[in-house]
């Protein structure tokens, strides 16, 4: 057990005596009981909703031309802030004491749910995965992160996902398939049909934050809101934004990861629909490998007029509810076991 060696001087004086020192020792913070240090940090440090690290907006690309200078395309994104509940959590606790900083450092990753949003995650992610180190990586437990229907791409005939969203003379390879389509595969034109098809990004950096999130073994929950838009992998929207039936590959890609690098890691998908829509398609979800793992009811604003109501009309528009449901990928059917991978360079090996 750690004992202070602290001592505390006081200057003792009685009348008629001549001033005089006394030593005592004193009683510090490291000599309360564990216990009672490990509420003090729960107190300090823990916060009541999880702590956006990373809030990322892309603001698009603007071109600028000139006589003497080609095209300039550049990107403008915009990075929020630290999250303001953290000038309420004692964060100065992870930087003291060496033995302090230790236990401190056990609740504050244990305890806190840590959120990346905007329109770049899962670089950021990997960002802080890689910058807390390993020892405090041991001890995260719960991590959020919202998919947004962002990043899609036009696949070849050779399996490269392609984004066309850039302002320049060349295409941007951003990821490649695992396999190219069956149907691609022999040189010829690719057709209109599927030059029109849509396809998910495959983010390299999703593989190298599972295979980060696998080297601890210890039980790491993963939550990846949808915003209500939609089922992945299906053409069931639940009446709450668009459908996502041309972009099944993130929730398989995420899977496989999982049983390959991570099946220490829990994944859930939480969303939101219709109550009606919900129960009509819950037969459905489950046919598309989804098991469903919770849902709860709230009440939500009256449906949306399609024509002006008259004036005379006093009835009220009867309330409807929304179904939050959770889900776990349990099939994996698009996406097959991933390549190596280099996580230094993001660079894919055949």
């Amino acid at each position: 057990m750690y004992k202070s060696l602290k001592r505390n001087c006081q200057i003792v004086w009685r009348k008629g005596e001549p001033l005089g020192l006394a030593v005592s020792s004193t009683t510090c913070f490291l000599d309360l009981p564990l216990e009672i240090r490990n509420q003090i940090y729960d107190y300090a440090l823990l916060s009541p909703r999880p702590i956006t690290v990373s809030s990322v907006v892309n603001q698009g690309y603007q071109k600028q031309i000139s006589d003497t200078h080609p095209t300039i395309v550049t990107q403008k994104y915009i990075i929020e802030g630290k999250d303001a509940i953290l000038e309420k959590i004692a964060r100065n606790l992870l930087f003291c004491h060496p033995i302090i900083a230790a236990e401190a450092a056990i609740c504050f990753y244990r305890g806190n749910t840590f959120h990346f949003e905007g329109d770049e995650v899962w670089n950021p992610l990997y960002s802080f995965l890689q910058g807390i180190g390993d020892y405090n990586r041991r001890f995260l437990r719960r991590i959020s992160i919202e998919v947004k229907l962002r990043n899609v791409a036009s696949q070849d005939r050779y399996g490269a996902r392609i984004i066309y969203e850039y302002d320049l003379p060349f295409q941007i390879v951003h990821s490649f398939a695992r396999d190219p389509p069956l149907q691609a595969r022999h040189p010829r034109r690719q057709t209109i049909h599927e030059y029109n098809q849509l396809y998910q990004v495959l983010d390299p950096a999703i593989q190298a934050c599972f295979r980060l999130l696998g080297l601890e073994k210890t039980p790491i929950l993963v939550e990846l809101d949808l915003k209500g838009q939609g089922i992945p992998g299906s053409k069931i929207s639940l009446g709450c934004g668009p459908s996502r039936s041309r972009l099944p590959d993130l929730p398989d890609f995420v899977e496989s990861l999982r049983r390959t690098f991570a099946e220490n890691v829990t994944v859930l998908w939480h969303s939101y629909g219709y109550k009606k829509g919900f129960e009509d398609e819950r037969h459905m979800i489950e046919q598309k490998g989804w098991e469903i793992v919770k849902t709860w009811e709230e009440e939500g604003p009256p449906f949306p007029l399609l024509r002006p109501r008259p004036q005379h009309s006093i009835r009220p528009r009867p309330p409807h509810f929304m179904k939050h449901f959770t889900l776990r990928r349990t099939v994996v059917e698009t996406v097959q076991s991933p390549p190596e991978f280099c996580e230094s360079c993001y660079i894919q090996h055949p």
